[in-house]
């Protein structure tokens, strides 16, 4: 009973990174940054620990690795970007602003984001040596 317990502690824990990930979402989009940010921090604690946590108990996971990725786009990726278009539309701008989407370095960060969304357990399969 114990084992069954404790082999589900480090996905407890990355759900709480992803449900504190999700909730600076929703303050960021309410314009409570104080708040957004408060979260993004738990949601670093919980990350440290969920690892921590799963290497000390050795309760590794296929679910729990790809859990962890989409809980680290979230926290990381999603709810950081939501804070600076939420201050990006309160904001008074002009239209030279606007000639910044078509700039060379949106070009260079779409891809990577593309690259950076794969799940950890997604394998690029090796080529075969020709004999």
């Amino acid at each position: 009973m114990a084992n069954c317990i404790t082999r589900h502690i480090p996905n407890t824990l990355t759900c709480l990174n992803l449900f504190s990930g999700c909730i600076a979402c929703v303050m960021a989009f309410e314009a409570r940054y104080e708040w957004a940010l408060a979260f993004i921090i738990f949601s670093a604690v919980f990350d440290f620990f969920d690892g921590m946590m799963a290497r000390a108990l050795d309760a590794h996971s296929i679910i729990g690795k790809d859990l962890d990725s989409l809980a680290d786009d979230v926290s990381f990726g999603v709810a950081p970007s939501l804070i600076v278009f939420s201050l990006f539309k309160e904001m008074d701008y002009s239209g030279a602003m606007e000639s910044l989407a078509f700039s060379p370095i949106s070009h260079f960060f779409c891809p990577y984001s593309l690259h950076c969304g794969l799940p950890s357990s997604t394998t690029i399969p090796a080529r075969r040596a020709l004999s």
